[in-house]
């Protein structure tokens, strides 16, 4: 079989990847269609399963190879024969003050084996969690995962990323005119939700920040959340998106069919109607309070 490697792989991979990541993409490539696993591809070429693992999510991250399934069986035992991977579980439960079930026992052994992470990185990643106030394994699985999508791999990278956090955090709070105090874990909560579950962008977020300070005349996270969220279910993620969703709900309060509160032109809320006892909205009382007065 003639393998032939792209103009476009050449000169965008050549120079950047190492030489393991190449001999894993080569090996791929010259095998491709005969299945070939991890632990075939690590004899052949001499390498660890685990530097194999690396090297095949390096090239998915680049859009290289198609990724694999989202999670595969963890194989605990096998991974109890690991150095390096026992004296992780004893340092995080000594760090977390418990014993791990099983179920947590996989999620870090998923962290390990199969997004590749580094006992080091996994270590920093529950000392940041912990920071927070976040231990929950699960919780601590997602940020693992956002890691991965952002081709996280070294503390170091983890560090800058922290380091845009805190940056995107400063400008949610000057949108918020919040700038002169430190904010409380719930509002913290709110833009880590905004960021890496929702993925919104920092634009949107600041969008909907200012709004609700015009709305309300103060800042709320929980309003802003409100707002976020609607627009985060109607899959707005660019400006062009959000502007005709306003001209949308703006055309439709002009011929009727919006509520009537909107022919104020107030296109800062773009939500439903809603019951004027305030049931069932799913908003905390101050919220809908400074909702109402929109209607005044």
């Amino acid at each position: 079989m003639d393998i032939q490697l792209s103009q476009k792989f050449i000169d965008d991979h050549l120079a950047k990847a190492n030489g393991d990541f190449l001999k894993v993409y080569l090996y791929t490539l010259r095998h491709s269609g005969e299945g070939v696993g991890e632990e075939q591809i690590a004899d052949a070429l001499n390498m660890t399963e685990k530097d194999v693992r690396r090297a095949i999510a390096y090239w998915e991250k680049e859009g290289v190879l198609s990724p694999g399934p989202e999670r595969r069986e963890v194989d605990v035992m096998r991974l109890s024969e690991d150095d390096e991977f026992r004296a992780l579980l004893h340092a995080l439960q000594n760090y977390l003050n418990r014993r791990f079930t099983q179920n947590d026992a996989e999620i870090i052994g998923y962290m390990y084996d199969q997004l590749g992470f580094s006992a080091e990185l996994i270590e920093y990643l529950f000392e940041l969690c912990k920071q927070k106030g976040k231990t929950g394994l699960r919780y601590i699985e997602k940020v693992a995962r956002s890691w991965y999508e952002k081709d996280i791999r070294t503390i170091e990278d983890a560090r800058k990323d922290t380091a845009i956090f805190a940056a995107e955090i400063g400008t949610v709070q000057k949108h918020m005119g919040l700038s002169s105090r430190e904010l409380a874990k719930s509002e913290l909560d709110h833009i880590d939700r905004w960021l890496r579950t929702w993925k919104m962008p920092m634009d949107i977020i600041c969008e909907a920040c200012s709004r609700t300070v015009l709305s309300t005349g103060k800042p709320s996270f929980a309003y802003a959340d409100s707002i976020l969220r609607s627009w985060y279910e109607a899959g707005i993620k660019t400006r062009s998106q959000l502007d005709a969703h306003d001209r949308s709900y703006n055309a439709g309060a002009h011929a009727g069919t919006a509520p009537a509160a909107a022919g104020k032109n107030n296109s800062f809320h773009n939500f439903d109607e809603r019951t004027k006892d305030n049931k069932n909205t799913g908003l905390d009382a101050d919220v809908m309070d400074n909702f109402n007065d929109l209607f005044k």
